[in-house]
C-alpha cells in the first residue's frame, strides 16, 4: 500500500495511520548554552530594524587535552529579541541560544584573513535566575571578589565549574 506524501518547503510530510511524519531535507538548527562575555550592545541598521550583540562562551570537554575548554561565539538577534536581550541580559548571565551558525569571512586590522563563527538567532531563553543575577550583584557591591563567591555543591550542572572564564 503506498502511503500519501507531499513536500512543502524541503519537509517531506508523510500520515500513515493518523500519525504525521516529517523529514527533514536540509536543515541546521544549533542550541547552544554559555554564559554572556559582555552585556549586549544593540544597534540599529539602515533600515531602522533592531540588532543587538554579545559574546557567548561555551564550555566544553576536549578529550584530546582531558580538560575543559571554552569556545567563544559571537551572537547577533534581530527585531523585538534584539531589544529583549537588551533590556534583560548581563554580562556573566547563563542563556540558551537558538539559531544557525553563520561563519563569516573577514580581513583584520593586520591584514591577515580570519574567519569568525557566528549564531545568527531565532530566540534566547535567559536561565539566570533573579536570585543568582541579586547574589551577584550584592556580593560585587560589597567588594567581595568573584571567586570568593558560594557556589552550589554539585546539582547536576555540567557547567557550574566555569569560574574560570573571564566574566568580571
Amino acid at each position: 500500500m503506498r502511503v500519501p506524501s507531499s513536500t512543502v518547503a524541503g519537509v517531506r510530510c508523510t500520515t500513515a495511520g493518523g500519525v504525521a511524519l516529517a523529514t527533514l531535507a536540509e536543515m541546521t538548527r544549533l542550541i547552544a548554552v554559555g554564559n554572556l562575555g559582555k552585556d549586549p550592545d544593540l544597534r540599529y541598521s539602515s533600515g531602522g530594524t533592531p540588532v543587538t550583540s554579545f559574546s557567548l562562551a561555551v564550555g566544553r570537554w576536549d578529550g584530546m587535552a582531558k580538560a575543559e575548554t571554552t569556545d567563544w561565539f559571537n551572537v547577533r538577534l534581530f527585531g523585538k529579541n534584539a531589544e529583549n536581550a537588551t533590556e534583560w541580559l548581563k554580562k556573566g548571565d547563563r542563556v540558551q541560544i537558538d539559531g544557525r551558525l553563520e561563519l563569516r569571512k573577514y580581513t583584520a586590522q593586520d591584514g591577515t584573513e580570519r574567519t569568525s563563527t557566528d549564531i545568527v538567532a531565532d530566540g534566547f531563553l535567559n536561565l539566570t535566575s533573579r536570585d543568582d543575577r541579586a547574589n551577584t550583584q550584592g556580593a560585587q557591591q560589597r567588594g567581595t571578589p568573584p571567586g570568593n563567591r558560594a557556589t552550589p555543591v554539585d546539582n547536576g550542572d555540567p557547567f557550574s565549574d566555569l569560574d574560570d572564564v573571564p566574566f568580571d
